[in-house]
């Protein structure tokens, strides 16, 4: 099989396309993702207003550090808050934002 990948930034999104080749099956198909690109400031601000706390913030899938400019994605571990805040806060939730 054969996978060719092609992504770019566009109009405040990220475009994907998959065209995959199987030579044994004599098949060929294309898939299209298209998905909001949202800044780590986008996702602070949704997630106030749903009351989720950011608790880790990283760029890659080894636990790197996020940094905007080279990070490859941005990976986000979030909590719900309690409506009582004296109460413990509820099970992580994880976000995943890939970048070009």
């Amino acid at each position: 099989m054969v996978f060719d990948i092609h992504r770019e930034v566009a109009g405040g999104k990220f475009l994907k396309e998959i065209r995959i080749l199987d030579r044994k099956k004599l098949f060929r198909t294309t898939f299209a993702e298209r998905v909001s690109a949202f800044s780590l400031a986008d996702f602070r601000e949704m997630f106030a207003l749903q009351k989720l706390e950011i608790t880790d913030v990283f760029g890659d899938y080894h636990f790197n550090t996020f940094d905007e400019e080279h990070s490859p994605r941005l990976i986000l571990i979030a909590q719900k808050r309690h409506p009582d805040e004296n109460l413990a806060r509820m099970g992580p939730a994880l976000v995943l934002q890939y970048k070009q």
